[in-house]
Protein backbone atom coordinates (compact mmCIF):
# COMPACT_ATOMS: atom_id res chain seq x y z
CA UNK A 1 0.00 0.00 0.00
CA UNK A 2 1.16 3.49 -0.84
CA UNK A 3 2.00 5.70 2.11
CA UNK A 4 0.76 9.27 1.75
CA UNK A 5 3.04 12.05 2.94
CA UNK A 6 1.92 14.98 5.08
CA UNK A 7 3.30 17.52 2.64
CA UNK A 8 1.31 16.28 -0.39
CA UNK A 9 -1.38 18.85 0.35
CA UNK A 10 -0.12 21.92 -1.48
CA UNK A 11 -1.75 23.30 -4.58
CA UNK A 12 -4.59 25.62 -5.39
CA UNK A 13 -6.80 22.71 -6.53
CA UNK A 14 -6.63 21.07 -3.12
CA UNK A 15 -10.21 20.39 -1.95
CA UNK A 16 -9.52 21.21 1.67
CA UNK A 17 -7.87 24.56 1.03
CA UNK A 18 -10.89 26.34 2.54
CA UNK A 19 -10.52 24.34 5.75
CA UNK A 20 -7.27 26.11 6.53
CA UNK A 21 -5.06 24.76 9.26
CA UNK A 22 -7.88 22.97 11.08
CA UNK A 23 -6.82 19.53 9.80
CA UNK A 24 -4.32 17.32 11.59
CA UNK A 25 -1.49 15.70 9.58
CA UNK A 26 -3.44 12.41 9.50
CA UNK A 27 -6.60 14.18 8.31
CA UNK A 28 -4.57 15.87 5.56
CA UNK A 29 -3.30 12.48 4.39
CA UNK A 30 -6.89 11.17 4.38
CA UNK A 31 -8.01 14.19 2.33
CA UNK A 32 -5.15 13.70 -0.14
CA UNK A 33 -6.41 10.21 -0.75
CA UNK A 34 -10.11 11.11 -0.84
CA UNK A 35 -9.87 14.31 -2.90
CA UNK A 36 -10.27 12.44 -6.19
CA UNK A 37 -13.91 11.73 -5.29
CA UNK A 38 -13.54 7.99 -5.87
CA UNK A 39 -14.39 5.30 -3.31
CA UNK A 40 -11.44 4.23 -1.15
CA UNK A 41 -11.21 1.17 1.04
CA UNK A 42 -10.57 0.99 4.75
CA UNK A 43 -7.17 -0.54 3.93
CA UNK A 44 -6.22 2.50 1.84
CA UNK A 45 -7.17 4.84 4.68
CA UNK A 46 -5.31 2.64 7.15
CA UNK A 47 -2.17 3.10 5.04
CA UNK A 48 -2.49 6.86 5.58
CA UNK A 49 -1.89 6.32 9.28
CA UNK A 50 1.69 5.24 8.52
CA UNK A 51 1.35 2.63 11.26
CA UNK A 52 1.27 -1.01 10.18
CA UNK A 53 -0.19 -2.03 13.54
CA UNK A 54 -3.11 0.42 13.44
CA UNK A 55 -6.50 -1.13 14.05
CA UNK A 56 -9.65 -0.51 12.02
CA UNK A 57 -11.12 1.30 15.04
CA UNK A 58 -8.32 3.87 14.77
CA UNK A 59 -9.31 4.65 11.18
CA UNK A 60 -12.96 4.89 12.23
CA UNK A 61 -12.14 7.42 14.96
CA UNK A 62 -10.16 9.56 12.52
CA UNK A 63 -13.04 9.40 10.03
CA UNK A 64 -15.51 10.56 12.70
CA UNK A 65 -13.32 13.55 13.61
CA UNK A 66 -12.73 14.39 9.93
CA UNK A 67 -16.47 14.26 9.16
CA UNK A 68 -17.14 16.78 11.93
CA UNK A 69 -14.65 19.22 10.40
CA UNK A 70 -15.92 18.68 6.86
CA UNK A 71 -19.65 19.14 7.57
CA UNK A 72 -19.93 22.73 6.30
CA UNK A 73 -18.33 21.99 2.91
CA UNK A 74 -18.09 18.25 2.22
CA UNK A 75 -19.94 14.98 2.71
CA UNK A 76 -17.90 11.89 3.56
CA UNK A 77 -20.03 8.85 2.82
CA UNK A 78 -19.38 5.21 3.38
CA UNK A 79 -20.85 2.15 1.80
CA UNK A 80 -20.30 -1.46 0.94
CA UNK A 81 -18.72 -2.57 -2.28
CA UNK A 82 -17.98 -5.93 -3.78
CA UNK A 83 -17.68 -8.71 -1.20
CA UNK A 84 -19.16 -6.32 1.40
CA UNK A 85 -15.90 -4.39 1.52
CA UNK A 86 -16.34 -1.02 3.26
CA UNK A 87 -15.33 2.09 1.35
CA UNK A 88 -15.38 5.87 1.87
CA UNK A 89 -16.05 8.60 -0.68
CA UNK A 90 -15.77 12.39 -0.45
CA UNK A 91 -18.25 14.73 -2.16
CA UNK A 92 -18.50 18.49 -2.09
CA UNK A 93 -21.81 20.03 -0.99
CA UNK A 94 -23.44 22.36 -3.45
CA UNK A 95 -24.24 25.91 -2.43
CA UNK A 96 -27.77 27.19 -3.00
CA UNK A 97 -26.47 29.28 -5.89
CA UNK A 98 -24.80 26.37 -7.72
Amino acid sequence: MKKVADNETSGSDSPFLKLGERLTPTQRRFMNLLQDGLPHSMEELRACLNDDRAEVDTVTQHIIMLRNKLKPIYILTNGRGMYRKKYFQLSRKLDDGE
